[in-house]
């Protein structure tokens, strides 16, 4: 599809901060390898601009480092940089202080290529009540209704959950979801490898797949669902999925079977 997703790579560095120098990022380290990981990329906990008891979390990235809200010393003199950052978006000296919380919007993505955590923002933002259970919310609003105080019903009622957004279980990191690939696509790895650059083809494989939950075998739509390369592993994992219409939760007694046939071609 000609879609590219780039990042790049630094050894480990660290902030530094004096009133005659001002802030400072230290040169990399040298290395030779680097784990592409989210512990590595932009994001992290800060402890130190309001305290301990105050921790501020950086909504995109909860295990990363480099993310400071307050210009401390005590904090910078031992904030660890990123080694995995954007091209376009570098962290520097004259950004990385966002001076309140909430400008963390402004602050840089964090870069990665693996799993993107549920409770990371903007995955997190598409949670919500599946459409089949928002009558049961009703009937336990109904219910609640006699049990606790009317001014709190009235609340509550004002108060509506979201809808289940699909999106949510997509757990691919941004920038690398697409729309579904159909097979004999070329995926490129480049700069990734001490032997050169890698290309690997997507196998070209068409499959049917049949599902009787007890109304006779049905024969969805089948699309390549996720794509997984597991580079130091040698090894490529492809999920193919087929989807057919539940009857709901208050009806799963209309499930009488789960048979599922899988064919080639």
């Amino acid at each position: 599809n000609g879609q590219t997703k780039r990042v790049i790579i630094f050894g480990n560095r660290k902030c530094s901060y004096s009133l005659l120098r001002g802030l400072k990022f230290s040169e990399p380290e040298p290395f030779t390898e680097m784990e592409i990981r989210y512990e590595n990329a932009y994001g992290g906990v800060d402890l130190d601009s309001f305290g301990p008891d105050q921790p501020m979390i950086y909504p995109r990235n909860f295990i990363g480092k480099g993310f400071i809200v307050k210009n401390i010393k005590e904090g910078l003199d031992k904030l660890e940089l990123p080694n995995i950052e954007d091209p376009d978006y570098l962290l520097t000296p004259d950004n990385i202080i966002t001076e309140k919380m909430e400008n963390w919007q402004t602050q840089p993505m964090p870069q990665g290529f693996g799993w993107y955590g549920k409770l990371w923002y903007p995955r997190c933002s598409y949670a919500g009540v599946l459409p089949a259970y928002m009558s049961l919310y009703k009937e336990i609003l109904e219910a609640a209704s006699g049990l606790v105080p009317k001014d709190q019903v009235e609340q509550f009622k004002k108060f509506k959950l979201p809808m289940l957004d699909f999106k949510f279980f997509n757990g691919a990191s941004p920038g690398l979801i697409f729309p579904f690939l159909k097979g004999g696509e070329v995926i490129s790895l480049v700069n990734m490898s001490p032997h050169g650059n890698i290309d690997i083809k997507l196998p070209d494989v068409k499959l049917k797949i049949g599902i009787d939950i007890g109304k006779g075998m049905q024969y969805p739509e089948v699309v390549l669902q996720t794509v997984c390369i597991l580079k130091e592993q040698n090894r490529l994992y492809l999920v193919w999925r087929g989807a057919i219409d539940s009857p709901g939760p208050d009806k799963m007694t209309e499930i009488t079977k789960m048979d599922v046939v899988i064919e080639e071609g």
